[in-house]
Formats: C-alpha cells, sequence, structure tokens
C-alpha cells in the first residue's frame, strides 16, 4: 500500500523537489495548487499526480487529504519588491503527520 502525501506549493522551486523526491521513494502524491502560478517546475511529473486547483472559491479540499499520511505546508510567502513577507513575516514551511 502507498503512503499518500499532501503538499501545498508544490510548483515552487523547495515543493517541487519534495514532490519529485517522495515520488521517487513510492508515495502517491496530491497537490493544491493555485493554476495562476503555473506548473514550469512539476510539468515532468504531472501525470503523475493527483492535482487540485484550487481558488479559494471552489469548495472541499477532503477528497484531496483524505487518507493522507503526511500534510506538507511548502505554499512560499508573497515576494514584494524582493522582499519576502506573509503575515507572520517570517517564511515557514510545516510538516504534519496524521498517523
Amino acid at each position: 500500500m502507498k503512503h499518500i502525501g499532501v503538499i501545498t506549493g508544490a510548483t515552487g522551486y523547495i515543493g517541487s523537489h519534495l514532490l519529485k523526491y517522495l515520488l521517487q521513494q513510492g508515495w502517491e502524491i496530491h497537490i493544491i495548487v493555485q493554476p495562476e502560478i503555473g506548473y514550469s517546475n512539476i510539468e515532468d511529473v504531472k501525470n503523475r499526480i493527483c492535482l487540485f486547483e484550487y481558488n479559494m472559491t471552489n469548495g472541499d479540499i477532503s477528497p484531496t487529504i483524505g487518507g493522507a499520511a503526511i500534510f506538507i505546508k511548502s505554499a512560499s510567502p508573497i515576494m514584494t519588491n524582493s522582499t519576502f513577507r506573509n503575515n507572520t513575516g517570517t517564511t515557514e514551511c510545516s510538516i504534519l503527520s496524521l498517523y
């Protein structure tokens, strides 16, 4: 049985590397993305993942995260004038084990 992992920010630099590593390790990966960001970092593996395009209005993400062993939040803060910002002023990556 494959482990299921969910990643936000999987189209970014760190998230895409993590996504590819987990795929190599045999994980089934589901990602939650904002389609306007683009898929250039994951085009080579896009057909091997479950992709959920979320736009803040399209509802429930429960089917995407259901059965997941881990949830990884690697979505990056917004970059403005070469300064990274988010609501706490820090960059962050959270890993939540759902075992």
